[in-house]
């Protein structure tokens, strides 16, 4: 049977060309758990028509949106996926106030593990076993300060696709993960810091190349952006 949820929108990343969407569960004014749509293909992105709403605009960070699911659909450790309804428009109900973005954060006490680093990350990516310990895939966190690095990922190589690094620091705990969030796209190579930061951070379902999770940035938010 189908059913419908609403939820403040905290993710709309970049994925298969197309989106990942995710947020949090409003239930009589009450946040909740996590969400993540997802669509039936096998890398189950969000398409531009799926998000968009009935006057053609399409989702965007803080809105508050009723969705049709048909049902969870919980792959490894992404508890949070839900299979949406097909050829159902997604609805608007207002914009969530960044006065009460603090409402929405998680407190874990680390970013999932912290056992594996890759090539340009540090602390960004662990195996399907140490995820599954975890069964979450999303967590909103609060940072003093991230700086973001965009540039090319291996010009000495001939590589030069553009990778966007944000550096931080979690409870004492050093990170840096690709960032995800197509507002920061457009902006021209080098280092920007900001301060005051609420992160998004997903943990992607296992890589074919390698088998891994990795932690990625699916958005960032301060206030400058938002208001």
């Amino acid at each position: 049977m189908s059913y419908s949820k609403t939820i403040v929108c905290l993710a709309n990343s970049s994925k298969s060309n197309e989106a990942c969407v995710a947020g949090k569960v409003i239930e009589s004014g009450n946040i909740r758990e996590w969400l993540r749509p997802v669509s039936s293909r096998t890398t189950q992105e969000i398409s531009k028509r799926e998000r968009s709403f009935k006057n053609g605009s399409e989702i965007s960070l803080l809105d508050i949106v009723t969705i049709g699911f048909e049902k969870p659909i919980q792959v490894s450790h992404q508890s949070e996926n839900h299979l949406i309804e097909a050829g159902i428009k997604w609805e608007k109900i207002g914009i969530y106030e960044w006065a009460n973005i603090p409402k929405l954060v998680d407190n874990p006490d680390t970013l999932w593990s912290n056992s594996d680093s890759s090539k340009h990350g540090l602390n960004n990516r662990l195996t399907v076993e140490e995820a599954k310990l975890f069964n979450c895939s999303l967590y909103l966190v609060y940072v003093d300060k991230v700086e973001l690095n965009i540039c090319p990922k291996a010009p000495q190589f001939g590589d030069m696709k553009r990778i966007i690094l944000a550096s931080f620091k979690y409870k004492n705990c050093s990170y840096r993960i690709d960032v995800k969030d197509p507002y920061f796209y457009q902006r021209d190579d080098g280092k920007y810091i900001t301060e005051s930061a609420y992160l998004c951070i997903s943990l992607t379902e296992p890589y074919k190349k390698d088998g891994l999770c990795y932690k990625i940035i699916a958005a960032i938010f301060y206030e400058e952006r938002f208001k």
